[in-house]
């Protein structure tokens, strides 16, 4: 079992949703190794990290797995500016905060495509949060 499959958290629905506690760059190693196993097609990726987190070398860790990269903010004053993430991904989607970015996922991600939300651990909450209760 891959280390990501234990904080890894799943919401059935169109699209399917993974929650990810990948918060810093060891995280984002395992989870790449998770998604490049599980997914080797790509995901789409809502992701959002506080200033002081090595985010841009985690996004360019997780680059490689993403099919569209949606970057967001948390509701925290530590967030990173998601215009600043879209730097290393140019061609990246920017949203204000997490249910828009889930809006968009939700209109715009291909069928059988999971969006995965990561990079922050407040992030991963407002969108689990948002999702409601489990269903599995």
């Amino acid at each position: 079992m891959c280390s990501s499959d234990l904080r890894l958290e799943r919401f059935e629905g169109a699209p399917e949703f993974l929650l990810d506690g990948a918060h810093n760059p060891h995280g984002a190693l395992a989870l790449r190794a998770f998604l490049q196993e599980q997914y080797p097609e790509g995901v789409w990726m809502i992701f959002g990290a506080m200033s002081d987190k090595k985010s841009d070398e985690m996004v360019s860790t997780l680059l490689p797995c993403v099919q569209t990269m949606i970057f967001t903010a948390a509701k925290s004053g530590r967030s990173r500016d998601p215009k600043e993430l879209q730097v290393i991904a140019p061609s990246s989607r920017v949203a204000p905060e997490i249910e828009a970015a889930m809006d968009y996922a939700r209109a715009h991600c291909p069928a059988g495509v999971p969006v995965v939300v990561c990079g922050s651990l407040y992030l991963v909450g407002e969108a689990r949060a948002a999702l409601g209760p489990r269903r599995q």
